[in-house]
């Protein structure tokens, strides 16, 4: 997932220790402007934006008109010109011989790659780390399409890195036998000293925005978040509502209520991280609803920047919140009870001020970059040092490949 910020910023831990670190696009939707210090494969040119790369590699022979030909051109010569990514990664694996492969998230990357796997048999011969990202594990091992193939996934990786405590138990549910490499956010660490720059902290009581996070989908609960600042209506009085990152129907919805409550909202359509880290600095609540995730980035934030968090309840949130001491959690799909949360945000300001020195000293000991980076580093020397997997299966066939 190259597109990712999230892969960008885990990688920016590792690309100044001088090792070769090629970054493959699975899903043909190029690559994070943020990315740098690796070889990108990618069937699309990275933007103008992504200037910190090593190299890019394509199947496309020329650095423009690959999205015009994918486009515009009959079938057979869309395969020919672009042989199906998987065929692209197991060549690239052959030629390229990594000492460690690395996928971060499950569904995107870990299925296409156990595929890869069984095609090059004992050839694969390479320690496999994967990385849980929120709702790999937790939300689709509840389906019965997905429990089967995450069961095949996690019976031949190696090494595995949560994002979340809550993934570790579920990830040993599902069969994984391999090594536990540690417990991170999925961008690894924060630079927190560096991101309370960015804005003039002050004590949240004073703040008068509240920030929601605008996601409506199979996971977000936006529009239900919408209903329950209705219910809040008369406690938001002086208040202003900044949404970040929503989709047109919260957009539609956010207008009404404003209408109806006559309550200032602002949205924050197409905005950089860096612009979201000053609204939670500017902000008394960082409110979410959502069905799943594991640690969320935006709860993280919302911590780091002193903004009291008033989040779904999905076990993993439960982690880092105990509800009325630095945070509080809500049921996942419950306007009501969402409301009565919010309410208590809203009235007790020595709350939401003793919460955000609890959550900075908690933040600082957890997830900050001096503690989180050498950890990160660490753990791949580590792999290295091991060599390669040991497998049963090249065991009865005779066929183990010495270590280098």
């Amino acid at each position: 997932m190259g597109q990712s910020v999230h892969t960008a910023r885990w990688i920016d831990q590792i690309s100044d220790q001088g090792w070769n670190i090629h970054v493959f696009d699975l899903l043909d939707r190029g690559v994070c402007p943020e990315l740098s210090g690796v070889t990108s494969h990618s069937v699309f040119p990275p933007p103008r934006e992504a200037n910190g790369l090593v190299g890019w590699k394509s199947d496309f022979p020329f650095r423009r008109g690959a999205g015009f030909v994918r486009r515009n051109s009959p079938a057979f010569i869309r395969d020919r010109i672009f042989p199906p990514r998987i065929n692209s990664l197991v060549d690239l694996i052959r030629e390229f011989k990594p000492d460690i492969i690395h996928s971060l998230e499950m569904q995107n990357e870990s299925y296409p790659l156990l595929e890869v796997r069984r095609r090059l048999g004992s050839e694969f011969a390479v320690p496999w780390i994967y990385s849980s990202w929120g709702n790999d594990i937790y939300h689709f091992g509840k389906q019965p399409e997905h429990s089967n193939r995450i069961r095949d996934v996690l019976a031949e990786v190696d090494y595995f890195i949560a994002d979340c405590e809550r993934d570790v138990r579920l990830a040993r549910d599902f069969g994984f036998a391999g090594e536990v490499l540690g417990v991170f956010p999925t961008a690894g660490s924060y630079d927190i000293h560096a991101l309370r720059q960015a804005t003039d902290i002050v004590k949240p009581s004073l703040r008068r925005s509240i920030a929601l996070k605008g996601y409506q989908s199979w996971q977000g609960r936006a529009l239900l978040a919408l209903d329950a600042l209705q219910l809040c209506a008369a406690e938001l009085a002086g208040y202003r509502l900044e949404i970040y990152l929503p989709v047109p129907a919260v957009e539609e919805r956010a207008r009404a209520f404003s209408l109806a409550t006559g309550i200032p909202v602002t949205i924050h359509d197409q905005t950089l991280n860096i612009e979201i880290l000053k609204l939670f600095g500017r902000s008394r609540i960082g409110f979410s609803m959502s069905i799943t995730d594991g640690w969320p980035n935006s709860m993280l934030e919302t911590m780091i920047m002193g903004a009291f968090p008033v989040q779904s309840d999905t076990v993993s949130t439960a982690e880092w919140i105990t509800g009325g001491e630095n945070g509080l959690l809500i049921p996942p799909e419950d306007p009501a009870a969402a409301a009565v949360a919010l309410k208590r945000s809203l009235a007790d300001d020595e709350m939401v001020d003793r919460a955000a020195d609890i959550n900075y000293q908690m933040v600082l000991k957890r997830i900050d970059r001096s503690v989180n980076k050498p950890q990160i580093v660490e753990l791949y020397k580590k792999v290295f040092a091991q060599g390669k997997p040991f497998r049963l299966e090249d065991v009865q066939t005779g066929s183990i490949a010495a270590s280098s």
